[in-house]
């Protein structure tokens, strides 16, 4: 029964988001709605903890532990996650920078902002939860000790690898509905397919419990749909106004402009 739930709970912390990039007017950075969801989110977590131990247990069994094909599906996920979503995010401000095409600049920037504020929040969790990780205590998913979290084999709750998937997989997808309100659908869809593959990827290597895994789609999901919705409501606010008036020139340095809104598939 637990792990039927498990499994639930974590297709539905990648399908069961709100469609942010659809609110473009002014809106509070915190709301009723942001608790009710952080609330959901965290009963999700505190009921999918008495499945950790199976859950752990089924990617251990010999057939699945031992499959090449899988361990390296495994390292694919993981590497897309970190350091791939920073090289995406990065890779697209770069361009809108160098091209000075404002609407790469702005996702880039937006996603990049996103994956930074999910990243602290999620470090700073792990540092005062101090959770063991599966291999380091395979026989207790309830081993946590307040302010052990330095130590890296107390870092498993949340994952980091989880909460930059979903932080970049959350923004684009919301930025996709300001942009491109009918293509959000496909690419939410991909996205956080990519992103509930990373998290289970990171359970496969015995690097996460499932509920870390739930804790961090849901601090990087949160994150992606606020900076998206904070900035695009908030004309002028001044992480846009500093990092959208850079320009860089090809062997020429960078320098502070008005970038013009050249047209590209997710010019606004």
């Amino acid at each position: 029964m637990h792990t039927r739930i498990a499994t639930l709970l974590l297709l539905l912390s990648g399908l069961c988001v709100p469609a942010a990039g659809q609110q473009i007017e002014r809106q509070p950075l915190f709301s009723t709605e942001d608790a009710v969801w952080g609330a959901g989110f965290a009963g999700g977590t505190l009921l999918l903890i008495p499945a950790d131990q199976a859950l752990s247990g089924l990617f251990r069994q010999p057939a699945i532990e031992e499959n090449r094909t899988l361990q390296r599906t495994a390292v694919i996920f993981r590497d897309l996650a970190f350091p791939g979503a920073v090289i995406g995010a990065g890779a697209a401000y770069a361009y809108g920078l160098i091209g000075d095409n404002e609407g790469w600049a702005d996702v880039g920037l937006h996603a990049g902002t996103a994956l930074v504020t999910a990243e602290l929040a999620t470090y700073l969790v792990k540092i005062v939860a101090g959770r063991a990780r599966p291999y380091q205590s395979p026989g207790d998913a309830l081993d946590f000790e307040l302010f052990r979290g330095l130590d890296y084999d107390f870092q498993s709750f949340p994952s980091g690898h989880t909460s930059a998937a979903f932080a970049v997989a959350s923004a684009l997808t919301s930025e996709a509905g300001i942009r491109k309100p009918g293509d959000q659908w496909w690419i939410g869809t991909l996205l956080y397919s990519a992103a509930t593959l990373s998290g289970v990827a990171r359970m496969y290597e015995q690097q996460h419990w499932a509920s870390d895994v739930l804790a961090a789609a849901a601090i990087g999901t949160f994150a992606g749909w606020k900076v998206t919705q904070y900035t695009h409501s908030h004309g002028g606010n001044e992480l846009d106004g500093i990092f959208l008036r850079m320009t860089i020139r090809p062997g020429g340095g960078m320098s502070m402009i008005a970038l013009p809104r050249a047209w590209s598939p997710l010019a606004n």
